[in-house]
């Protein structure tokens, strides 16, 4: 193996950490509650910060349709990222982070 192969290993394994470490600090799921009491924003900073930035700016394309958007978050279309589905967040929640980000990416 040439040291160029290692240092891509290397390189492939050190961008897969931070979404182990997601998957694995982030197992628990999100209880569900009602549309009032949901805060799309707050899980928003928790969840998805990490991998999408705090204005929603990486791994987002807002011009994608809200039911292309919506099976993303909910069956995870993307790899490394969870099916929030299998998290307790319901479609109208998922409905409410996409427009959050939405938000955010046009600031």
């Amino acid at each position: 193996m040439t040291s160029k192969q290692i240092k891509l290993k290397l390189a492939a394994i050190l961008c897969m950490l931070p979404l182990l470490a997601l998957v694995v600090l982030n197992s628990r799921t999100v209880p569900t509650s009602t549309a009032q009491e949901f805060d799309a924003a707050a899980v928003f900073k928790a969840k998805c910060t990490m991998c999408h930035g705090q204005k929603a700016e990486r791994k987002f394309d807002a011009s994608k349709s809200d039911d292309e958007l919506l099976q993303i978050v909910l069956k995870s279309g993307k790899p490394g990222m969870p099916a929030f589905e299998t998290k307790g967040i319901t479609e109208e929640q998922a409905k409410a982070i996409i427009a959050h980000m939405k938000s955010l990416h046009q600031q």
